[in-house]
């Protein structure tokens, strides 16, 4: 049997889910949808899953800026039971002085291609 392709995680549970990962990237996409940028970054937590992503001036920051929602990708590692699977974040991002805050609005597992 083939496991699910997604499991949602809620997110009080969402930083619990990430432990060992030590790092996501970021998706963004241009104001026309056209272009999708990435990054990799380090994550800080909150309460309630919301994460804090340092993104500078450049161009994550600009896609933002300009109403791009933020995707965070936590790629598979830590330990436990889904230690070979993603994490994926949908979220809603609020920049400040180059600092991303992220609440997620949705996150999953993302179980590996079979």
């Amino acid at each position: 049997m083939v496991a699910p392709v997604s499991i949602p995680i809620s997110a009080d549970d969402l930083e619990e889910a990430a432990a060992g990962r030590r790092w996501a990237f970021l998706v963004t996409s241009s104001s026309d949808a056209d272009h999708a940028h990435v990054v990799s970054l380090g994550v800080e937590w909150s309460a309630g899953g919301v994460m804090t992503l340092g993104v500078g001036d450049g161009r994550a920051a600009r896609n933002i800026s300009a109403g791009a929602s933020p995707v965070v990708v936590f790629p598979p590692g830590g330990s436990g039971e889904r230690s070979d699977y993603s994490i994926v974040v949908d979220g809603a991002g609020a920049l400040a002085d180059g600092v991303l805050t992220v609440t997620p609005t949705g996150a999953m597992w993302h179980r590996p291609a079979p």
